[in-house]
């Protein structure tokens, strides 16, 4: 059953590109091995500083941040993803310890598309992945 979960998210991410942001290298380290098994294009940054210079360099599909990192956090970072004029949507998920319900609220008005907490789960973080992935089709396709 593994393989065929493996497989089947394989055709679903279609090779979109996502950029991870989290301030804990093993946090980076997991979720990057869970996601390149998922048939995704994988690059990561430390903080929000780095992610602006990945995002520059090559505009990612879909954007997964930590809350809280050195620098700039994931709400001045996805603030300033909305405020950019990119060639394409960037579908945003924040990853994060943070779960209170006004945390929650204030990433969606930021500009988030989706909320998961910390410890992620991987089937249910790569479930909400290609979700965005399907979206990202969708509108591709209009």
């Amino acid at each position: 059953m593994h393989v065929r979960k493996t497989e089947r998210n394989k055709k679903m991410s279609n090779g979109h590109k996502v950029l991870l942001v989290d301030d804990e290298p093993t946090v980076l380290s997991v979720i990057s091995l869970w996601l390149e098994e998922a048939g995704y294009r994988v690059r990561c940054a430390e903080d929000g500083n780095e992610a602006i210079i990945a995002i520059n360099a090559e505009c990612p599909d879909i954007l997964i941040t930590d809350w809280q990192m050195p620098n700039m956090d994931g709400i001045e970072l996805c603030r300033w993803l909305r405020s950019q004029d990119l060639p394409k949507e960037v579908y945003t998920l924040f990853l994060t310890i943070v779960s209170d319900v006004e945390k929650v609220v204030e990433a969606l008005h930021a500009g988030a598309n989706d909320f998961l907490s910390k410890p992620a789960n991987k089937w249910d973080l790569i479930a909400r992945v290609n979700v965005a992935s399907r979206r990202l089709e969708t509108s591709e396709s209009m």
